[in-house]
């Protein structure tokens, strides 16, 4: 009998990994550069983001101040003084900083400082924005009902490296107060010096 012919063989078997173990020099490239295109219409964005929160955030902070201290004022029957204070014990022209609430508790319409109360201080949330007094004036003085001592007046906050991020606070003798960021005529505010 014929043993069979069988051959043995071998079938030498490759194993094609076709997992890559990297990136390729081209799609890093690529990937840094999408990166970088997004990050330059992501990063001047949130820039103005930081700038509107800021703006926003001390013109509500205004408001908030002045309505507390018309409550206080129709709680107690004493005029109050709002001011900005560099110091924090005394009024001056900076809006830039904290402003101040005092008492005028000897009702002679200045604020002294031995006699008159500082009720409440509040710096404001940043030191870099533009904040000034429409009138120029360093103090607004509420009567005993609530109201302002002057017809109507507004407080501008503005953010120096945009132009266009600006808010007003609108103070009106009644004692009402609104934030607003268009002008009567419906155009954005400018920006305001301090």
């Amino acid at each position: 009998m014929q043993a069979g012919n069988s051959k043995n063989t071998t079938f030498l078997h490759f194993n094609r990994n076709t997992s890559k173990k990297g990136f390729t020099l081209i799609e890093l490239l690529v990937t840094l550069a999408l990166v970088a295109l997004l990050s330059s219409f992501v990063v001047p964005s949130f820039g103005r983001l930081i700038a509107t929160y800021q703006v926003k955030d001390a013109a509500i902070k205004i408001r908030r101040f002045f309505t507390g201290a018309k409550v206080w004022v129709v709680k107690n029957h004493y005029p109050v003084f709002i001011c900005p204070s560099t110091d924090g014990t005394q009024c001056d022209r900076n809006w830039s900083g904290q402003i101040m609430m005092v008492a005028d508790l000897n009702r002679n319409g200045v604020f002294d400082p031995d006699t008159d109360r500082v009720l409440r201080q509040e710096q404001l949330s940043a030191r870099n924005l533009n904040i000034r007094a429409g009138r120029d004036l360093y103090y607004y003085r509420l009567r005993n009902n609530g109201g302002l001592r002057i017809i109507g007046d507004s407080i501008f906050i503005c953010h120096p490296r945009y132009e266009n991020i600006s808010m007003r606070v609108v103070l009106w003798r009644t004692g009402s107060y609104r934030i607003t960021d268009v002008d009567p005529d419906g155009n954005p505010i400018p920006c305001v010096n301090s």
